[in-house]
């Protein structure tokens, strides 16, 4: 899944970037209801909206290491 999705992205990265984009809005906007509302059954979930970042991650280094131009 994470080859598939590096050469999602590197076929197409303008989407690649709304993705990225609406991930991170996605993040901000639980962090700010989790400081809001202060809970902590919010706090338990944090871990769970920053998997989409590791997994952004791994693509990127598997796109570095094998999808050459």
């Amino acid at each position: 899944m994470i080859s598939q999705y590096a050469n999602f992205s590197q076929s197409f990265p303008i989407v690649h970037k709304i993705i990225v984009t609406a991930v991170m809005v996605g993040i901000v906007g639980s962090m700010a209801a989790v400081l809001y509302y202060e809970s902590i059954v919010g706090l338990l979930c944090m871990p769970i909206t920053f998997l989409p970042i590791i997994f952004f991650g791994k693509a990127s280094s598997y796109k570095a290491k094998f999808c050459h131009d």
